[in-house]
Protein backbone atom coordinates (compact mmCIF):
# COMPACT_ATOMS: atom_id res chain seq x y z
CA UNK A 1 0.00 0.00 0.00
CA UNK A 2 1.27 3.47 -0.84
CA UNK A 3 1.62 6.18 1.82
CA UNK A 4 0.76 9.85 1.73
CA UNK A 5 0.69 13.07 3.72
CA UNK A 6 -1.18 16.37 3.49
CA UNK A 7 0.84 18.88 1.49
CA UNK A 8 0.47 21.82 3.90
CA UNK A 9 2.73 20.03 6.39
CA UNK A 10 5.44 20.48 3.75
CA UNK A 11 4.75 24.08 2.75
CA UNK A 12 7.91 26.12 2.39
CA UNK A 13 7.88 28.73 5.15
CA UNK A 14 5.60 31.65 4.36
CA UNK A 15 4.23 30.14 1.15
CA UNK A 16 1.69 27.61 -0.12
CA UNK A 17 4.40 25.91 -2.18
CA UNK A 18 5.04 22.29 -1.25
CA UNK A 19 8.53 20.86 -0.82
CA UNK A 20 7.77 17.59 -2.59
CA UNK A 21 11.41 16.50 -2.56
CA UNK A 22 11.46 16.69 1.24
CA UNK A 23 8.21 14.73 1.37
CA UNK A 24 9.76 12.05 -0.80
CA UNK A 25 12.88 11.90 1.39
CA UNK A 26 10.64 11.06 4.34
CA UNK A 27 9.32 8.01 2.55
CA UNK A 28 5.98 9.11 1.09
CA UNK A 29 4.67 8.04 -2.31
CA UNK A 30 1.63 10.31 -2.50
CA UNK A 31 0.20 13.64 -1.42
CA UNK A 32 -3.19 14.86 -0.21
CA UNK A 33 -3.29 18.19 -2.07
CA UNK A 34 -4.39 21.07 0.15
CA UNK A 35 -4.31 24.10 -2.16
CA UNK A 36 -7.70 23.00 -3.51
CA UNK A 37 -9.11 23.47 0.02
CA UNK A 38 -8.12 27.14 0.18
CA UNK A 39 -10.69 29.33 -1.57
CA UNK A 40 -8.30 32.28 -1.25
CA UNK A 41 -5.85 30.50 -3.56
CA UNK A 42 -5.42 31.88 -7.06
CA UNK A 43 -7.09 28.70 -8.40
CA UNK A 44 -10.52 30.04 -7.46
CA UNK A 45 -10.20 33.40 -9.22
CA UNK A 46 -8.16 32.31 -12.25
CA UNK A 47 -9.29 32.08 -15.83
CA UNK A 48 -9.71 28.52 -17.07
CA UNK A 49 -6.44 28.79 -19.00
CA UNK A 50 -4.60 29.98 -15.89
CA UNK A 51 -6.28 27.29 -13.74
CA UNK A 52 -4.97 24.62 -16.08
CA UNK A 53 -1.49 26.20 -16.08
CA UNK A 54 -1.31 26.26 -12.27
CA UNK A 55 -2.52 22.68 -11.99
CA UNK A 56 -0.16 21.26 -14.59
CA UNK A 57 2.79 23.05 -12.98
CA UNK A 58 1.86 21.64 -9.53
CA UNK A 59 1.55 18.14 -10.95
CA UNK A 60 4.88 18.42 -12.76
CA UNK A 61 6.64 19.59 -9.61
CA UNK A 62 5.25 16.69 -7.57
CA UNK A 63 5.91 14.05 -10.21
CA UNK A 64 9.47 15.29 -10.71
CA UNK A 65 10.09 14.52 -7.03
CA UNK A 66 8.48 11.09 -7.34
CA UNK A 67 5.20 12.07 -5.65
CA UNK A 68 1.75 11.41 -7.10
CA UNK A 69 -1.55 12.86 -5.91
CA UNK A 70 -3.73 10.27 -4.18
CA UNK A 71 -6.48 12.75 -3.32
CA UNK A 72 -7.33 16.43 -2.87
CA UNK A 73 -9.18 18.12 -0.04
CA UNK A 74 -12.16 20.12 -1.26
CA UNK A 75 -12.84 23.74 -0.17
CA UNK A 76 -12.85 24.02 3.63
CA UNK A 77 -13.80 25.79 5.78
CA UNK A 78 -16.69 27.46 4.04
CA UNK A 79 -19.84 29.20 5.27
CA UNK A 80 -22.92 27.11 4.40
CA UNK A 81 -25.48 29.13 6.37
CA UNK A 82 -27.28 30.88 3.50
CA UNK A 83 -28.53 29.76 0.11
CA UNK A 84 -26.36 32.44 -1.49
CA UNK A 85 -23.28 31.01 0.21
CA UNK A 86 -24.20 27.46 -0.72
CA UNK A 87 -24.50 28.44 -4.39
CA UNK A 88 -21.10 30.14 -4.20
CA UNK A 89 -19.60 27.09 -2.48
CA UNK A 90 -20.95 24.79 -5.19
CA UNK A 91 -19.03 26.87 -7.74
CA UNK A 92 -15.89 26.50 -5.61
CA UNK A 93 -16.32 22.74 -5.68
CA UNK A 94 -16.84 22.74 -9.43
CA UNK A 95 -13.53 24.57 -9.79
CA UNK A 96 -11.95 21.98 -7.48
CA UNK A 97 -13.30 19.19 -9.70
CA UNK A 98 -11.76 20.76 -12.81
CA UNK A 99 -8.47 21.25 -10.95
CA UNK A 100 -8.49 17.56 -10.00
CA UNK A 101 -9.11 16.66 -13.62
CA UNK A 102 -6.13 18.70 -14.81
CA UNK A 103 -3.87 17.09 -12.21
CA UNK A 104 -5.15 13.54 -12.67
CA UNK A 105 -6.55 13.35 -9.13
CA UNK A 106 -9.29 10.74 -8.84
CA UNK A 107 -10.56 11.44 -5.31
CA UNK A 108 -11.93 14.79 -4.09
CA UNK A 109 -12.79 14.86 -0.38
CA UNK A 110 -15.95 16.71 0.62
CA UNK A 111 -17.17 17.60 4.11
CA UNK A 112 -20.91 17.62 4.87
CA UNK A 113 -22.68 20.97 4.57
CA UNK A 114 -23.19 22.71 7.92
CA UNK A 115 -26.12 25.11 7.39
CA UNK A 116 -26.26 25.85 11.14
CA UNK A 117 -22.50 26.21 11.45
CA UNK A 118 -21.08 24.67 14.61
CA UNK A 119 -24.32 25.24 16.55
CA UNK A 120 -27.21 22.93 17.28
CA UNK A 121 -29.28 21.90 14.27
CA UNK A 122 -32.77 23.37 14.53
CA UNK A 123 -34.03 21.12 11.73
CA UNK A 124 -31.85 18.00 11.19
CA UNK A 125 -33.99 16.73 8.32
CA UNK A 126 -33.37 20.00 6.46
CA UNK A 127 -29.62 19.47 6.94
CA UNK A 128 -29.85 16.04 5.36
CA UNK A 129 -31.98 17.36 2.48
CA UNK A 130 -29.51 20.17 1.74
CA UNK A 131 -26.61 17.72 1.83
CA UNK A 132 -28.39 15.35 -0.52
CA UNK A 133 -29.10 18.17 -2.99
CA UNK A 134 -25.49 19.39 -2.84
CA UNK A 135 -23.89 15.94 -3.16
CA UNK A 136 -26.14 14.99 -6.07
CA UNK A 137 -25.19 18.21 -7.86
CA UNK A 138 -21.45 17.92 -7.30
CA UNK A 139 -21.39 14.21 -8.19
CA UNK A 140 -23.30 14.89 -11.41
CA UNK A 141 -20.82 17.64 -12.29
CA UNK A 142 -17.78 15.51 -11.37
CA UNK A 143 -18.78 12.31 -13.15
CA UNK A 144 -17.84 13.38 -16.73
CA UNK A 145 -14.42 14.42 -15.40
CA UNK A 146 -13.82 11.00 -13.84
CA UNK A 147 -13.61 12.50 -10.34
CA UNK A 148 -14.97 10.50 -7.40
CA UNK A 149 -16.47 12.47 -4.52
CA UNK A 150 -15.39 11.11 -1.12
CA UNK A 151 -17.81 12.06 1.67
CA UNK A 152 -15.95 12.50 4.97
CA UNK A 153 -17.25 11.83 8.47
CA UNK A 154 -16.91 14.88 10.69
CA UNK A 155 -16.42 15.72 14.33
CA UNK A 156 -19.56 17.40 15.69
CA UNK A 157 -21.66 14.85 17.55
CA UNK A 158 -24.90 16.86 17.30
CA UNK A 159 -24.81 17.09 13.48
CA UNK A 160 -26.98 14.49 11.79
CA UNK A 161 -24.48 13.16 9.22
CA UNK A 162 -21.23 13.31 11.12
CA UNK A 163 -20.84 9.85 12.62
CA UNK A 164 -19.41 7.01 10.53
CA UNK A 165 -22.73 5.16 10.75
CA UNK A 166 -24.68 8.15 9.43
CA UNK A 167 -22.07 8.79 6.74
CA UNK A 168 -22.35 5.21 5.49
CA UNK A 169 -26.16 5.30 5.58
CA UNK A 170 -26.17 8.54 3.58
CA UNK A 171 -23.74 7.32 0.93
CA UNK A 172 -25.53 3.98 0.55
CA UNK A 173 -28.92 5.66 0.28
CA UNK A 174 -27.80 8.02 -2.49
CA UNK A 175 -26.08 5.11 -4.28
CA UNK A 176 -24.37 7.38 -6.82
CA UNK A 177 -21.76 5.87 -9.18
CA UNK A 178 -19.02 8.32 -8.17
CA UNK A 179 -19.79 8.76 -4.46
CA UNK A 180 -17.57 6.98 -1.94
CA UNK A 181 -16.25 7.48 1.61
CA UNK A 182 -13.18 9.09 3.13
CA UNK A 183 -12.81 7.74 6.66
CA UNK A 184 -11.24 10.21 9.08
CA UNK A 185 -9.92 8.12 11.97
CA UNK A 186 -9.57 10.99 14.43
CA UNK A 187 -13.11 12.23 13.80
CA UNK A 188 -14.44 8.69 14.15
CA UNK A 189 -12.67 8.24 17.50
CA UNK A 190 -14.64 11.12 19.02
CA UNK A 191 -17.81 9.01 18.76
CA UNK A 192 -16.31 6.04 20.64
CA UNK A 193 -16.34 2.46 19.42
CA UNK A 194 -13.72 0.36 17.67
CA UNK A 195 -12.09 1.83 14.57
CA UNK A 196 -11.91 -1.60 12.94
CA UNK A 197 -15.68 -1.95 13.16
CA UNK A 198 -16.04 1.44 11.49
CA UNK A 199 -13.74 0.41 8.64
CA UNK A 200 -15.79 -2.75 8.11
CA UNK A 201 -18.99 -0.71 8.17
CA UNK A 202 -17.64 1.42 5.30
CA UNK A 203 -16.75 -1.76 3.39
CA UNK A 204 -16.06 -1.40 -0.32
CA UNK A 205 -17.26 2.23 -0.26
CA UNK A 206 -14.01 3.12 1.54
CA UNK A 207 -11.49 4.50 -0.97
CA UNK A 208 -9.74 7.27 0.96
CA UNK A 209 -8.31 7.90 4.44
CA UNK A 210 -7.40 10.74 6.77
CA UNK A 211 -5.29 9.06 9.43
CA UNK A 212 -4.59 10.70 12.80
CA UNK A 213 -5.12 10.05 16.51
CA UNK A 214 -6.59 11.66 19.62
CA UNK A 215 -7.67 10.78 23.15
CA UNK A 216 -11.37 10.65 22.29
CA UNK A 217 -12.30 14.10 23.56
CA UNK A 218 -10.82 16.62 21.09
CA UNK A 219 -9.82 16.66 17.41
CA UNK A 220 -6.08 16.87 18.09
CA UNK A 221 -4.71 15.44 14.82
CA UNK A 222 -1.97 13.62 16.68
CA UNK A 223 0.40 11.12 15.16
CA UNK A 224 -0.96 7.54 15.30
CA UNK A 225 -0.16 5.86 18.65
CA UNK A 226 -0.38 9.21 20.49
CA UNK A 227 -4.04 8.68 21.38
CA UNK A 228 -6.59 5.95 22.08
CA UNK A 229 -7.26 4.46 18.63
CA UNK A 230 -6.63 0.72 18.31
CA UNK A 231 -4.30 0.69 15.30
CA UNK A 232 -3.96 -3.10 15.21
CA UNK A 233 -7.73 -3.32 14.78
CA UNK A 234 -7.53 -0.64 12.07
CA UNK A 235 -4.87 -2.52 10.12
CA UNK A 236 -6.73 -5.82 10.31
CA UNK A 237 -9.99 -4.22 9.18
CA UNK A 238 -8.32 -2.66 6.13
CA UNK A 239 -7.20 -6.15 5.16
CA UNK A 240 -10.66 -7.53 5.78
CA UNK A 241 -12.37 -5.04 3.44
CA UNK A 242 -9.63 -5.24 0.81
CA UNK A 243 -8.77 -1.54 1.01
CA UNK A 244 -6.72 -0.56 -2.03
CA UNK A 245 -6.28 3.17 -1.46
CA UNK A 246 -3.43 5.16 0.07
CA UNK A 247 -2.46 5.28 3.76
CA UNK A 248 -2.72 9.07 4.03
CA UNK A 249 -1.79 10.77 7.28
CA UNK A 250 -3.50 13.99 8.34
CA UNK A 251 -1.47 14.48 11.48
CA UNK A 252 -0.23 17.89 12.56
CA UNK A 253 3.40 18.54 13.43
CA UNK A 254 3.89 20.43 16.72
CA UNK A 255 6.11 23.49 16.86
CA UNK A 256 9.36 21.57 17.07
CA UNK A 257 12.61 23.52 16.75
CA UNK A 258 13.84 23.29 13.17
CA UNK A 259 17.03 21.43 14.13
CA UNK A 260 15.00 18.46 15.47
CA UNK A 261 11.84 18.77 13.39
CA UNK A 262 13.41 16.68 10.65
CA UNK A 263 13.52 13.69 13.02
CA UNK A 264 9.79 14.04 13.74
CA UNK A 265 8.93 14.28 10.03
CA UNK A 266 11.07 11.24 9.24
CA UNK A 267 9.36 9.32 12.05
CA UNK A 268 5.93 10.23 10.71
CA UNK A 269 6.87 8.75 7.36
CA UNK A 270 7.93 5.52 9.05
CA UNK A 271 4.66 5.35 10.99
CA UNK A 272 2.75 5.65 7.71
CA UNK A 273 4.79 2.78 6.23
CA UNK A 274 4.18 0.66 9.30
CA UNK A 275 0.43 1.15 9.13
CA UNK A 276 0.49 0.38 5.41
CA UNK A 277 2.23 -2.99 5.85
Amino acid sequence: MKTGMRTDIYYINGTDKTDYERMKRHGYDCADLQIVADTNHELFSATEERLKEICLAEKEQANKAGIEFCQAHGPWPVNDKTEENRIKNLEYFKTAVRACNYMGIEYLIVHPLMPYGWGEEENPSRVEELNEKFIREICAYAEPFGVIICFENLIVTHHILHSVEKTVEFVNRLNLPNLRICLDTGHANLFGGDIGDMVRLCGDKLVSLHVHDNKGTKDEHNMPYFGTINWDSFKQALKDVGYKGCMTLESNIPNFPEDIKEYMLTGMGKVAKYLAE
